[in-house]
């Protein structure tokens, strides 16, 4: 019975430190991009971190989102593409960037006004695991020596009785 309540509470030491590990992990982020008015693109440059989402949102005029340098580029629209130039304010479209590198774009029809941008992908950094984690640490390494010990407490009664 002392066995039981003892494994019960070492098993839920263990699940508490292992959800406050987890809880040290970095969240995905959002990044905004306006599209228009004019030949724009806002801001043109944006640095992200691998596995963020930019957000393009159209602000005017008649555009697109396409990968690529230009129009000549033999793997243009490859990575991302919005589809079809659309003029209604409001519009969206979103790419979820996974990789590291840079990812540059242009709008289709004003590629001759020099609508480009670049979104540029980094590593994404290490979470900070502070006191949180330590604990969370310390907490599943005597959860382990408590059980070691009462797994080979329980082996030698076992032993001794035969």
């Amino acid at each position: 019975m002392l066995l039981r309540r003892l494994h019960l509470h070492v098993s839920l030491a263990t699940l508490l430190a292992a959800t406050l590990l987890l809880a040290g992990t970095a969240e995905a982020a959002t990044h905004n991009v306006a599209v228009g008015p004019g030949f724009t693109f806002s801001p043109a440059d944006v640095t992200v971190n691998a596995g963020d989402t930019v957000l393009w949102t159209w602000a005017g005029g008649s555009h697109t989102v396409t990968s690529g340098t230009g129009p000549t580029d033999p793997s243009v629209g490859v990575a991302f593409n919005s589809g079809a130039p659309t003029l209604v304010i409001g519009t969206t479209f979103s790419h979820t960037f996974n990789s590291t590198g840079d990812f540059p774009y242009f709008c289709t029809p004003h590629f001759a006004f020099a609508m480009t941008a670049v979104v540029h992908v980094v590593a994404a950094p290490v979470p900070s695991l502070g006191a949180w984690a330590l604990l969370a640490t310390a907490m599943l390494m005597c959860g382990a020596g408590v059980w070691m010990g009462l797994s080979r407490r329980s082996v030698q009664r076992v032993a001794s009785k035969h």
